[in-house]
């Protein structure tokens, strides 16, 4: 008897390391699974970036600014040798009223696809009159995209968008913005220099409720003003001791720039950065996406 008491404690024994092994395993398939999800998420998201970085480099190869009577506009755009993440566009405001400007980053593949389409989409609405409702509605859109897509081929931890919106209204020549994580919106009048808008936040958060801060403004324009809008990888760049570019740089480069054009105004402060990374794109952590607008002097606009 002694001896099948033996064997059946044996057996329940080994029945208990039988189930906690079933366990494991059970454990080790949902990390399996996990792992695959993670992989498969990174396949579509590196695919999406791939998409994006053909359509963006499409976008700017045959890019023409707009031509607006009195408003003139200039751009630089260096792509990195990271990941495409920048966009922005000019465009006219409806009945001849002026122009506006959306600049963006964003940070993770898929990231600058989903946001590009979002932003031409609402360019082309009505809602561009409006600097606080194209910020409402790009965030809305958003979310609308995670919730529909609800992490099968996006997942936005560790990814990030920051967007600055700005219109300049020619009634009263009034700059209107609305900006979400991006560095500010440097006005140059003489040798005076003005940095409206500069705020931390994300329009794309793991938390997808999670509140964020749109910085909103209206300033006052005058004729012969000169607008400079920097994105993060401009400010963010570094040099060889690893201090960043920052304002300081771009407003090294608007020293004894009061009576030369735009244009040469948004190539000098690309000049300024590339001499302090010592033309090295290894040091720039993203697109560079500066541009520029410029008021003429002369000017007619309606108080």
């Amino acid at each position: 008897m002694d001896l099948y008491k033996d064997k059946d404690k044996l057996i329940e024994i080994l029945e208990k390391k039988l189930q906690e092994k079933e366990a494991e395993l059970s454990d080790l398939y949902a990390l399996l699974e996990r792992l695959n999800s993670y992989v498969n998420n990174l396949i579509d998201d590196t695919e999406a970036g791939i998409r994006s970085a053909m359509s963006l480099h499409r976008k700017f190869a045959t890019k023409k600014l707009p031509n607006i009577n009195d408003i003139t506009f200039s751009s630089r755009y260096l792509i990195s040798t990271s990941e495409i993440n920048s966009y922005f566009d000019f465009f006219a405001l409806p009945d001849d009223d002026g122009a506006g400007l959306v600049v963006c980053d964003a940070s993770g593949y898929g990231v600058s696809a989903m946001l590009m389409s979002i932003i031409m989409s609402l360019i082309e609405t009505p809602t561009i009159k409006s600097t606080k409702t194209f910020m409402e509605t790009a965030f809305k859109d958003i979310n609308q995209y995670l919730e529909k897509d609800n992490g099968l081929t996006f997942n936005p931890k560790g990814k990030s968008a920051a967007m600055i919106y700005i219109t300049i209204q020619r009634k009263g020549l009034l700059l209107k913005y609305s900006s979400i994580g991006m560095p500010g919106i440097i006005v140059s009048r003489g040798k005076e220099r003005v940095n409206l808008a500069n705020v931390e936040g994300n329009l794309i958060s793991s938390e997808r409720t999670k509140p964020f801060e749109v910085l909103e403004g209206t300033y006052k324009l005058q004729p012969g003003d000169r607008i400079i809008i920097p994105n993060n990888s401009l400010i963010n760049s570094l040099d060889t001791s690893g201090n960043k570019f920052g304002i300081d740089g771009v407003l090294r480069g608007l020293n004894n720039s009061e009576h030369i054009p735009i244009a040469d105004v948004v190539n000098n402060i690309g000049f300024e950065l590339d001499s302090f990374i010592e033309s090295n794109r290894s040091r720039l952590p993203g697109d560079i996406a500066l541009t520029g607008i410029e008021l003429e002097r002369k000017m007619l606009y309606v108080l």
